[in-house]
């Protein structure tokens, strides 16, 4: 199996194989550098065989181990994930058993988290890809996008959002440690796509035009960018967006987007 991670730091990295390709970036919030802190974002990337799963979480900043919460979920999730996928054959499986699979995963975490849940709050963006299925399962805040491709030329018309869910107020969301979090579990089904991008609430807002389109003028550029040039060059220039000054007055929270193009 093959585990792409990042957590807490500035990064980025960048894989390509027969499953595709995989661009990843993650960079820490000025809010947080500004107070000499680490990130609170976290992914992970799995790969075995013919499934590929991907998990990006974003810790609460208001509590005292949000970053570490965003680490354990998403490497956590994504190698339980892979495990119970080598258990299924692709034809058969449903948004049902993916729901199964994460509940019981997720569950599972919780249970070896020492101390107050609470203090390890973070949301929970994932997606499992085969060759002709992709699903999107979603705790909180941030989003998935998913893109139908057709003749190597994604079709923004059709685009799949799996949309940011905030609390009664603006600035509340929903986290894998609440008491009720499968309550929030939302769960997407987009067959066949072949362009998939996960990010944190630091993107979304210059990303998504509204919780339920996206933001052309971003997302257009950067997909066409990153389809043409090879993984590690398009990391890079990934993480350069992301730390850009432009980027960086939009939003000061951590910035995480993770775009997977599929075969």
């Amino acid at each position: 199996m093959k585990l792409l991670r990042c957590s807490k730091d500035q990064t980025h990295a960048g894989e390509e194989g027969p499953w595709g390709k995989i661009v990843a970036a993650t960079v820490i919030g000025s809010a947080h550098e500004r107070k000499n802190q680490l990130g609170q974002d976290a992914y992970a990337i799995g790969i075995e065989n013919e499934w590929l799963v991907a998990v990006v979480c974003d810790g609460a900043g208001s509590v005292p181990h949000g970053g570490d919460g965003a680490l354990l979920c998403a490497e956590g999730l994504a190698n339980s994930l892979l495990c119970d996928l080598e258990t299924v054959d692709p034809d058969q499986l449903s948004l049902e058993t993916i729901d199964r699979f994460v509940t019981q995963r997720v569950e599972q975490i919780r249970k070896e988290i020492k101390g107050d849940l609470h203090e390890y709050a973070a949301t929970l963006i994932g997606a499992v890809i085969s060759a002709k299925d992709t699903h999107l399962f979603h705790v909180g805040d941030g989003a998935a996008v998913a893109v139908p491709v057709l003749e190597n030329v994604p079709q923004w018309q059709e685009v799949i959002i799996s949309q940011p869910q905030n609390g009664e107020y603006i600035n509340e969301t929903y986290f894998f440690t609440d008491p009720g979090w499968h309550d929030h579990l939302r769960m997407t089904a987009c067959g066949r796509v072949g362009r998939v991008a996960l990010m944190t609430d630091g993107v979304t807002s210059f990303a998504l035009s509204s919780t339920a389109t996206v933001a052309e003028r971003f997302m257009v550029p950067v997909f066409r960018h990153l389809q043409e040039t090879e993984a590690d060059h398009g990391s890079r220039a990934l993480y350069g967006t992301l730390r850009s000054a432009k980027a960086r007055l939009v939003s000061d929270d951590d910035k995480t987007f993770v775009y997977i193009q599929c075969p």
